[in-house]
């Protein structure tokens, strides 16, 4: 997924400016990363990851649970602040 791909799947969602324009400046970043872990998965015996970690819930979350490819096999596991309590930068609780 693409960095235009990921701004455009966060159109749908109800975010406030600073969100939207949080995730305009972390696009590129969330691609790489989803490039980067896809590639990595592909590489593994049996082309499988049990488990991810992902500190948050943030829209990373999100990408990791919806994303296609290897990242189809991960299990994405969150810990830490629910996200009604995270503040703007982070989902709304309907979207994770």
């Amino acid at each position: 997924m693409d960095a235009g791909r990921i701004r455009q799947l966060f159109n749908g969602w109800e975010l406030d400016e600073p969100s939207r324009h949080y995730i305009r400046f972390h696009a590129r970043r969330f691609a790489f990363l989803l490039k980067l872990l896809d590639e990595c998965i592909g590489t593994m015996p049996g082309k499988s990851c049990a488990r991810l970690l992902d500190i948050g819930p943030n829209y990373l979350t999100s990408l990791l649970r919806g994303g296609g490819g290897f990242l189809k096999l991960l299990t994405v596991l969150v810990f830490g602040m629910t996200a009604s309590s995270a503040g703007t930068a982070t989902p709304t609780t309907n979207s994770i």
